[in-house]
């Protein structure tokens, strides 16, 4: 797939609330084309990337 029919597929998803995994090797674009989306749909997005975070970060 690639990011033109990524980003319009997620759109139609968002658009309908259908919760999403979207998997693939790093550097391809994901966390940006999701960031556009959700920069054009005026909703709020935070990046978290759990492999950088300590249990203890999520639980305290």
């Amino acid at each position: 797939m690639n990011p033109q029919s990524a980003k319009r597929s997620l759109a139609h998803l968002c658009e309908r609330k259908v919760p999403v995994f979207l998997w693939g090797p790093p550097g391809i674009g994901k966390s940006s084309i999701v960031a556009q989306i959700a920069r054009e749909a005026d909703i709020g997005f935070i990046d978290l990337r759990l492999s950088l975070l300590d249990p203890t970060d999520l639980r305290g």
